[in-house]
């Protein structure tokens, strides 16, 4: 089988991002003299600290050919667009930069064998614990078919039927985008009227707050509640 050039694999932007992550390890090995590197659909932005063309040379040595350092644009094979790279100058920065490390597989799956191992050492870090509000269990899988919504109510089941005097009150919130279907188990009458994706849209775009459209998802909220236990065992959905 005939292996790909980097230059022939650069379809999009994607592959462009792609191609660097994969040379710095996600970000977190970055050479000399660069300090951060930002992609997006129209092109990239390097913001470095030493001499611009030091900087070319490493575009040119991760992308060959399909880099031109004169123009500053990489070529893409889809459509033959051409992808703009922006160099900023910027002050010398004391210290190690820290880097914020999400552990996530669009970032795990680009370091190196036996990196992700080594993910919490420096120069990166992972953000900060959630201490506050409730505790928050997710069910998640890439492949479909594997009892995610199986394992969730057995899990919900579990807590509502759990002994003991201590108020428990479940949230479930089905973000299978593709597939939903949690809240069809209910009946009508307690069958939610606003959807998780609504929930999404009025906080990113308010109408009049975010505060103003969380009370309004509470309200919502309550509508579809299910006590199993009086007060002692709610369930939303």
């Amino acid at each position: 089988m005939t292996h790909l050039t980097v230059a022939e694999r650069l379809l999009t932007w994607l592959d462009v991002e792609r191609a660097l992550k994969k040379e710095t390890q996600s970000w977190g090995v970055l050479p000399a003299g660069v300090e951060m590197v930002d992609c997006y659909s129209d092109g990239m932005d390097i913001s470095h600290t030493g001499d611009e063309n030091l900087v070319k040379e490493w575009l040119v040595g991760i992308f060959g050919r399909a880099f031109d350092p004169i123009t500053e644009h990489i070529a893409l094979r889809a459509g033959g667009g051409q992808y703009s790279v922006k160099f900023q100058r910027q002050a010398v920065q004391a210290g190690i930069k820290q880097l914020t490390f999400y552990p996530l597989w669009r970032d795990v799956a680009y370091l190196s064998e036996g990196a992700q191992n080594q993910v919490l050492s420096e120069p990166m870090q992972l953000p900060s614990d959630f201490i506050e509000g409730p505790q928050l269990v997710s069910f998640h899988s890439f492949k479909g078919g594997v009892g995610r919504t199986t394992a969730m109510m057995t899990y919900v089941a579990a807590r509502l039927q759990a002994t003991g005097n201590a108020v428990t009150k479940l949230l479930v919130v089905d973000a299978d985008l593709e597939a939903p279907g949690v809240s069809f188990w209910l009946d009508d009458i307690n069958r939610p009227q606003v959807s998780f994706v609504q929930f999404l849209e009025a906080m990113h775009y308010p109408p009049v707050s975010s505060e103003a459209s969380l009370d309004f998802f509470t309200e919502e909220l309550r509508k579809s509640s299910l006590n199993v236990d009086g007060a002692y065992r709610e369930l939303f959905v």
